[in-house]
This record gives structure tokens, C-alpha cells and sequence, in this order.
């Protein structure tokens, strides 16, 4: 069974194309210590079943899928969110 995480940031960086800004994710473990993973790693992570990650939005937990952009690219957005992640890119950068 999947392990659940929490993402509280993002690394981005300054690429237009929205599904190509996120370069990590991250969050906190139980014990307070840092995890960070790549987005290339989060895409195998969920593909696998490894790890379900989420963000909270108005007190709702919205798991992280992987979605394909228009050219074929794998990105990583919310269950909720459209064509672009909206939800992860509105989180903050990594503490």
C-alpha cells in the first residue's frame, strides 16, 4: 500500500510553460524532517504506487496525479486542477 505525503512547497523555476516549472516537491515527515523529490521522481513514485502525495485546499486533501501536456510531457498536477497545476504552483518555495 501506498504511503501518503503531504507536499507544503515546490522548487520552480522560471520556464513559461506552466508544466514545466515545477522542478521538486516537498513537505514535512511525522519526526519534522525535510523530504524533497524531483518532479521525475514524484511522476515514478505515483506511476509505481510507491507514494500518494496531496496538497490540503480549503480543508480537503486533493491527491497529486500525473497528467500529459499537449506535446506529450509528463507533469505532475491535483485531481482538481486542469491543463496546469494551478493548486502545486500556488504553493510556496522550499522553506
Amino acid at each position: 500500500m501506498a504511503s501518503r505525503h503531504e507536499v507544503s512547497w515546490i522548487d520552480r523555476n522560471d520556464r513559461l510553460n506552466p508544466h514545466e516549472r515545477i522542478v521538486a516537491i516537498g513537505g514535512a515527515n511525522p519526526d519534522r524532517s525535510i523530504w524533497k523529490l524531483s518532479q521525475k521522481e514524484a511522476i515514478e513514485a505515483i506511476k509505481s504506487n510507491k507514494y500518494v502525495f496531496f496538497v490540503k485546499r480549503d480543508g480537503r486533501e486533493l491527491n497529486l496525479v500525473v497528467a500529459q501536456s499537449h506535446i506529450g510531457y509528463d507533469f505532475i498536477k491535483t485531481e482538481t486542477d486542469s491543463a496546469i497545476p494551478v493548486s502545486l504552483l500556488g504553493l510556496p518555495a522550499p522553506p
